[in-house]
This record gives C-alpha cells, sequence and structure tokens, in this order.
C-alpha cells in the first residue's frame, strides 16, 4: 500500500480480502485485554513475565458457529513488537489436544508468521472450518523470541497449555505447565448468515465468571449464549467482555470501563446489544483505594458512556446500584 500511494495508484485488492469482503463477519467470542500488574500488586501473575520458543495453546467456545473463522490477537499493551512464529486453530479435543484432522494454519495478510506493533491489534485471514455453535476451538500460538507477557486476561476459568518448542500443529502434546489465564488472543469472528447478530455483555467478575467452575463454561453469558442457541432463530453471538475486578472509573485490574468501551463492546463485528454489570462493590483483589462506585459518580460515568452507544447505533441495558435494571 505504501509504494500504490508513492506512484500514486490504487493497491489491487488480495484474494484473501475480496473473499473477507464478502462474508459476514460476526463476533463469536471474546476476552477483554488487560494490561500487566506490577510487583506491588497481591494477585501474582499466571504466566511467566516472559515466553520464549514456547507454544501456548488456548481453549474457547464460540457462542454462534459457521463455515469460516477469523482471529484477532492484540498487543495493546506492549511496549515492544511481538512475534508470532506460527499460529494455528483446530476444534478443541480433551486437554491440550484437538480433534484430528481438524488442524488448521492460521495466515495474516498470507504470511504465517508476523510481528504485531506495540498497542496494535491483528486479524487474520479467514479460514474454513466448520465450526458448531457453542462449539470449542484451541488456538496455538508460537512465540520464538523473548516475548514479555503484557497483554493477557487474568480470569479466563479456562485452562491453556505451555508446551516448549513450536507445537502448534501436533494434533496432542503433553504441557509443560497449564495456566487459567489468556494471551494474546482477544477475539474469533465466524462467517455467519446476513440476519446474525451480537450481543457484548460489558462488566466486571460478575460478567467475567470469577469462582466459577474452571473449563465448565459457567459464566452467565455461557448460559446466555445457550439459551439462545436452543431457541433457534436467528444467530446471536454472545461475547464475554468482563474484566474481574474492572470499575467504570478507575484503573487497577484492567484500564476503567469507560476507556475500554470502544474497544471491548461498540468495535465489535455484527455487535447490536450490550448489557453492563460494573458498578458493584469492589472485587476482592481490586485493592483499598478501589471502592465502589456510588452515585452520583456512578452517574456521571453513565452520562459519558451511554452517549456512545447511541452513537454506535446499539442498544445498551445497565443495573443501577438499588438493583433494577434500566433499559437505554
Amino acid at each position: 500500500m505504501v509504494a500504490a500511494l508513492a506512484v500514486g495508484l490504487p493497491a489491487a485488492p488480495s484474494a484473501v480480502a475480496q473473499e473477507a469482503a464478502a462474508a459476514h463477519w460476526v463476533g463469536t467470542w471474546e476476552s477483554s485485554a488487560q494490561p500487566i500488574w506490577g510487583p506491588d500488586f497481591i494477585a501474582p501473575l499466571k504466566y511467566p513475565r516472559n515466553l520464549w520458543n514456547q507454544t501456548v495453546r488456548q481453549v474457547s467456545r464460540v457462542s454462534i458457529g459457521g463455515p469460516r473463522i477469523r482471529v484477532v490477537l492484540s498487543n495493546e499493551y506492549g511496549e515492544r513488537p511481538v512475534t508470532i512464529g506460527e499460529a494455528h486453530i483446530g476444534l478443541a479435543g480433551t486437554g491440550p489436544a484437538i480433534v484430528a484432522g481438524s488442524d488448521r494454519a492460521l495466515t495474516f495478510g498470507g504470511q504465517t508468521a508476523v510481528t504485531i506493533p506495540p498497542g496494535a491489534p491483528l486479524l487474520s485471514d479467514p479460514v474454513e472450518l466448520e465450526v458448531a455453535p457453542l462449539g470449542s476451538v484451541a488456538i496455538s500460538l508460537f512465540l520464538p523470541e523473548v516475548t514479555p507477557v503484557t497483554t493477557w486476561h487474568n480470569d479466563a476459568r479456562q485452562t491453556a497449555f505451555v508446551v516448549s518448542g513450536d507445537k502448534v500443529g501436533e494434533t496432542d502434546f503433553k504441557p509443560d505447565a497449564s495456566v487459567t489465564a489468556r494471551v494474546f488472543v482477544t477475539e474469533i469472528l465466524v462467517d455467519a448468515p446476513p440476519d446474525a447478530r451480537a450481543i457484548v455483555t460489558f462488566g466486571d467478575s460478575i460478567t467475567d465468571g470469577d469462582r466459577s467452575t474452571v473449563d465448565a463454561n459457567h459464566r452467565w453469558p455461557d448460559f446466555l449464549a445457550a439459551r439462545l442457541a436452543e431457541a433457534g432463530g436467528r444467530p446471536i453471538g454472545v461475547l464475554n467482555a468482563g474484566i474481574s475486578g474492572a470499575q467504570l472509573l478507575k484503573d487497577r485490574m484492567g484500564v476503567n470501563a469507560l476507556a475500554r468501551f470502544e474497544r471491548d463492546a461498540l468495535s465489535i463485528p455484527g455487535g447490536r446489544y450490550g448489557r453492563g454489570d460494573d458498578r458493584h462493590q469492589r472485587h476482592r483483589l481490586a485493592g483499598r483505594g478501589a471502592g465502589p462506585h456510588r452515585p452520583p459518580s456512578l452517574r456521571r460515568g453513565l452520562d459519558h458512556w451511554l452517549p456512545a452507544v447511541d452513537r454506535g447505533g446499539s442498544r445498551a441495558q445497565h443495573p443501577y446500584p438499588r438493583g433494577d435494571a434500566h433499559a437505554v
């Protein structure tokens, strides 16, 4: 594109770009990115500070399915580029295993290896992989260089598997370690029917699923996704943008809700509806300085938040501290 601009000629769209543009991409899964915290914080990091020459395999249950899939990686909070040596996706099996024959290489602009600049997201090319509604996929990233863990999601409630070397294409492997947190993977899209839409559930530990059973998909958005799938009709994706300990106006376990709302809710492909819960008593790890938001501070925050929903053409519902839900 730079060369094309230099000579004043439009760049011809690639076959991948043309194919992607013809599809109807809708969000089916999300994990909100968080910055890591420093050693002064009470909670330890679940990952080592750096990964090097290692494969991380992470499992995600989608809400709606489709014949093709794309993955969003993020270096949102990194201060240096992140190099992905290889990335694969497959249908998740038991533990770190994937279903035989389902392994697919992810590419980015046609390349299997890619470097993500600091502060940037990266969307994969479409890949042919039939994923059923409520099906689980395993995304494997090989990190060949020393890679600081900077962009992650702490309270994943899902086991990820770490192994030495490049094992992204392996059907199964014996992990060197397992952790219940996510790194670099923030969103999954599927090629869905034209009438498909998405709901973004936006909040704190209630939405994130804090203390729910690990690997059981027992967060309340998971149950909502299952009910919508069982009801039939228009496919409706349910994306979980919760961060345990997050707050509406203050940073600590993630940036404040106002700062991340555009990224985590309004920018979701196919998103039309949202529900938020960033308003209750502070999370047990949020720290003494992170008290609950009381009116009028909560109301002032919502005064900034809700107009953004209107500008995005979506609908939102937020429960106020007294417990009743107000549709806006």
